[in-house]
């Protein structure tokens, strides 16, 4: 079989002043071709006849090919054909129609006259519009497919005149007028007598196979070229492996190196706290003791009987305290701390320093206030100025040492809370906090006292949020200004302030705390393309080689962690298809699995938080983009103990249905106590600012409080018996809009007894 890689179309386009002999020939090669699948029993049409589809060997013979399209027309059948796909400039009228009918082989013949046109004039045949302006009646009429080729008919050269009749007789209006395929090839035939030369041929064969040669020439420097490219491209990749490289080297060489800083900040520490040992016996040596129990008893001596009695009970019980305390002091290790390179063990013996200056603080508190009643005592009694005046010394001297202790014992809790490695996360911390605020709220006998935060950088709604180390990091939300969207912001609580991470390369994705490392799941490129990454925030950047990527790319899932494991939900895929399958990644092995459960229905950015032991899911959008307030409850551990996904056994059926939220696209706290919901809004789009709280008993929803302005969409989450709400937008929503500005406002409150 000989392969045949030149078309008709690329030839006469890519050679000039060829002879009209080798087109005679191309021309009669296709006509014979033709005339032998119209002269079978029945008919064989084409359909598709262009010089796109006729191909040429070395010796410039012309093949017809893809016969993808034909088809057998008998011409008794009454059936109706279809719509005809073939090239439109080469396609007759009839075959252009929504509903062609009945077509034979005149269709073919109506496509070769297009193929002499192109091969003749070797120009490709393009026909004008149907209907045009007239300059002659000043109209505009129709015109017929042989007035709209008039321009490339009028191009033919002078030694193809004889062609003329027999392409105009081709491209005949009516079906019936055109001529067919054998009177055709008789007039070619005898064109073509007498003017065929071998050797003509031959050398126009050799020319273009010379041509061709030239064109393989230029695609082997062509792919010479881009085995240039790729090879840059594995050197750039080996570059930037070696960079990585030194960069895993340099961070090996900062963690040693800060290895090597924490133990000098343990000897430091004990440094001052031996120090402090040494300045706390200032104040209890024998000696003083003495000194003020002889003042006392020498003022004593000038008051009532009465008087005497209670200062002498006054110091023997000082006395005792003093003697405990110093004992206490005294029995403090003095030996240096073992030092040790490993993280582990630096972090504890910074912890053991931590409660012995702990205790230490105790012990000079009860000493300070031991002084002060001496001083009141003091104070009682005249020409005493001198003992006051000693005493205040040695007070101010405490409390200066006070301050020092306590300054040690917070950079000591930063350090632990900075570098103490974690196995697993604890990702209940904030839900324990609110465990008295849901108490609380369902008492009936509190309401929220609020108060205005600093506001968001951005407007952002629909967002998510998580708390690590007394820090929210709050992202995956819809953004005013689509550029902001990129970016997670982190809000400090006891400063009340915002930072803006390094902007991220997905968004819409879902904030969690893995192993305290903030981390982003799934969301979207910036083409608005699913993704599957999970990016977590290491040494002040984003990287993709800490945890894996999730198993299927999930557009606006639910995420929350549990103990060890992370459990991901819902969410849309590469083709805007809204899943219900459940993805469980377990910490401990580093591996996604999907399992054999799956949610109720479709979900696509819902409200997701954990309430004890339970998953809730609440306020998503369904399959169909409408907004849905179903709320759904499983037992967490249901989920994280089931095994891999290998066929569906319709297990939907372990989620329990509670009733629905009294709103649409609301905000769900995670509490261990109460279902608690924050603001949302209506059937017709209008927010509202109520807070409502699950009933267990009667099964239903309560509104308990309310917030200082109306939103829905918007962040919230508790720490600390607070509840923090950022976000969210305001009046008319629609499915996936807000027809009204969205908020930047940040407010926290605390449930306050009603007076």
């Amino acid at each position: 079989m000989e392969k045949l890689d030149k078309s008709l179309r690329s030839t006469p386009e890519h050679h000039q002043n060829i002879p009209m002999t080798i087109k005679l020939s191309i021309l009669l090669d296709v006509s014979l071709g033709l005339q032998y699948l119209h002269c079978h029993k029945p008919p064989i049409v084409h359909r598709d006849l262009s010089s796109n589809n006729i191909l040429l060997t070395t010796q410039l013979r012309a093949k017809i090919s893809d016969l993808g399209v034909a088809k057998v027309v008998r011409p008794d059948s009454k059936k109706s054909l279809t719509k005809v796909p073939g090239t439109t400039d080469f396609m007759p009228p009839e075959a252009q129609v929504d509903k062609p009918g009945h077509y034979g082989t005149s269709l073919d013949v109506f496509s070769y006259g297009g193929v002499m046109l192109h091969t003749i004039t070797q120009e490709w045949p393009t026909p004008s519009a149907v209907k045009q302006y007239d300059s002659k009646t000043k109209k505009i009429r129709g015109f017929s497919e042989v007035e709209r080729r008039q321009s490339y008919i009028d191009k033919m050269p002078e030694e193809s005149r004889e062609l003329k009749p027999v392409v105009i007789s081709c491209l005949g209006e009516d079906p019936n007028s055109r001529s067919s395929i054998s009177d055709v090839c008789d007039n070619l035939k005898k064109m073509n007598e007498g003017q065929h030369s071998d050797e003509e041929t031959n050398l126009w064969s050799l020319l273009a196979q010379k041509a061709q040669l030239e064109g393989e020439v230029n695609q082997k420097k062509v792919e010479n070229d881009r085995l240039k490219i790729d090879i840059d491209r594995k050197q750039r990749e080996i570059n930037k492996q070696k960079k990585e490289a030194e960069q895993q080297r340099i961070e090996t060489e900062q963690q040693r190196m800060e290895a090597e800083r924490q133990k000098k900040v343990v000897n430091r520490y004990k440094k001052q706290i031996d120090d402090l040992q040494e300045q706390l016996k200032l104040l209890t040596p024998l000696s003083q003791t003495n000194l003020v129990n002889s003042t006392v008893e020498k003022a004593a001596s000038l008051a009532p009987a009465q008087a005497r009695q209670q200062i002498h009970q006054q110091q023997q019980s000082q006395l005792s305290n003093t003697v405990k305390s110093s004992a206490t002091i005294a029995s403090l290790p003095t030996n240096a701390v073992q030092q040790s390179t490993q993280m582990s063990s630096i972090n504890s013996t910074v912890a053991i320093q931590l409660q012995k200056s702990k205790q230490q603080l105790q012990e000079l508190n009860q000493k300070l206030l031991t002084g002060y009643q001496r001083l009141n005592e003091l104070h009682k009694h005249p020409n005493q100025e001198d003992n006051i005046a000693q005493l205040n010394s040695q007070l101010k001297l405490g409390v200066q040492q006070r301050q020092r202790l306590q300054q040690i014992i917070q950079q000591m809790n930063l350090q632990i809370q900075r570098q103490q490695p974690s196995v697993t996360q604890s990702p209940n911390a904030t839900v324990q906090d609110s465990l008295e605020f849901s108490l609380a709220l369902k008492s009936g006998q509190y309401q929220m006292d609020w108060t205005t935060r600093s506001s968001l950088p951005t407007a952002m709604w629909r967002a998510h949020a998580t708390i690590i180390n007394s820090i929210m990091y709050i992202g995956g939300g819809t953004c005013s200004d689509v550029m902001e969207m990129y970016n997670v912001y982190a809000y400090h609580f006891e400063e009340d302030r915002w930072d803006c991470l390094p902007p991220l390369q997905q968004y819409y994705g879902v904030p969690v705390n893995i192993t305290e490392k903030l981390t982003i799941i799934g969301g979207c490129d910036y083409t608005h393309k699913a993704t599957n990454k999970v990016t977590a925030f290491s040494y002040n950047s984003w990287k993709n080689d800490i945890f894996p990527n999730l198993l299927m790319a999930r557009l606006r899932p639910a995420a929350v962690s549990y103990k060890s494991k992370i459990i991901v939900a819902g969410g849309k895929d590469h083709d805007d298809k809204v899943h219900n399958n459940i993805e469980v990644l377990d910490i401990t092995t580093l591996q996604w699995k999907i399992i054999n459960i799956q949610l109720p229905e479709p979900m696509y950015a819902p409200s997701a938080a954990m309430c004890g032991e339970s998953l809730v899911i609440v306020g998503f959008t369904t399959e169909h983009m409408k907004r849905s307030n179903k709320t759904f409850l499983i037992d967490v551990d249901k989920v994280t103990t089931q095994s891999e996904l290998t066929s569906y056994t319709g297990e939907d059926n372990m989620w329990s249905s509670l009733a629905n939220a009294p709103y649409y696209q609301t905000a769900l706290t995670p509490s261990s106590y109460s279902l608690v919901i924050i603001g949302g809004s209506d059937k017709q789009g209008k927010t509202t600012n109520d807070i409502t709280i699950y009933d267990d008993v009667t099964k239903s929803w309560r509104r308990v409080s309310s917030l200082p302005l109306h939103c829905a969409w918007a962040t919230a989450t508790i720490i600390n018996n607070e509840i923090i709400v950022a976000g969210g937008c305001m009046d008319t929503l629609t499915n996936e809009t807000c027809n009204a500005a969205s908020l930047t406002s940040v407010v926290m409150g605390h449930p306050k007894e009603i007076n």
